[in-house]
């Protein structure tokens, strides 16, 4: 076993190209209005010189192992490649991380991503993506799901493919939403920091979304049928490594 982040984890090369603008189409106005603050920008951000300009700012690294426990990780610059490092120690094969972007402005390049294998996703039947609309095999509530189906594992939520807030925006059947067909488990940290985190961004062009530049991808999403919904949901798991 290796020791503590003594290995870059080098995958095949990512293009940012589906999720971020081409650079002539930045211009100065649009890179002020959408210039994140300081504190997110980190110390990084002081000291620039004149005609120097942040473009392009990430979160803060994440990786998780199969078991759904977090890594230590951290960025690194090679060759002016931005490579993910990532402490495997102890760790349960397959692991999964996704640097994502905060803002996009006029990065150029492409980010290595660690993601060879997928984490299993845990469901209670066969999820196909594109699931039509139906109250068969559902709950009149979250609660009665769990109830009828057990907690998730540890290190895992459960994780609604086509997101609740449907029950009150669109005025679907709770039953379709709280749905075997819509349920997977998937680790903490993928929901929270992957999932969720694409969902609220911007101008999504990806996994069959197309939201606008003012838009997130949730709210574009949300306007989409059911079985649209299921499907970049679907799309968005796999991109965040869960095999599903």
């Amino acid at each position: 076993m290796t020791s503590a982040l003594d290995t870059v984890i080098d995958a095949v090369p990512v293009s940012l190209d589906e999720v971020l603008p081409d650079a002539s189409e930045v211009d100065q106005v649009d890179l002020a209005e959408h210039m994140p603050s300081a504190d997110v920008l980190g110390e990084g951000s002081e000291g620039l010189s004149d005609g120097q300009v942040v473009v392009g700012v990430f979160q803060a690294p994440w990786a998780v192992d199969a078991a759904g426990q977090e890594l230590p990780t951290s960025f690194d610059i090679d060759n002016g490649d931005l490579v993910q490092v990532v402490d495997t120690a102890n760790a349960d094969f397959p692991v999964v991380s996704d640097p994502l972007p905060l803002i996009g402005i006029a990065l150029v390049g492409v980010a290595r991503i660690l993601a060879p294998h997928a984490i299993r996703a845990f469901a209670t039947q066969t999820i196909r993506a594109g699931a039509a609309y139906t109250t068969r095999g559902g709950y009149a509530s979250f609660a009665r799901f769990k109830t009828a189906v057990g907690s998730p594992r540890p290190n895992y939520q459960w994780h609604h493919i086509v997101e609740q807030s449907n029950i009150a925006k669109r005025g679907w059947d709770a039953a379709a939403i709280h749905n075997r067909a819509n349920l997977v488990q998937i680790p903490k940290a993928v929901h929270q920091k992957c999932v969720n985190s694409w969902m609220s961004k911007k101008g999504v062009r990806a996994f069959g979304a197309s939201a606008s530049s003012s838009q997130t991808m949730r709210s574009w999403v949300h306007g989409q049928s059911y079985s649209k919904q299921h499907s970049i949901g679907v799309a968005l798991l796999r991109h965040c490594g869960l095999n599903i």
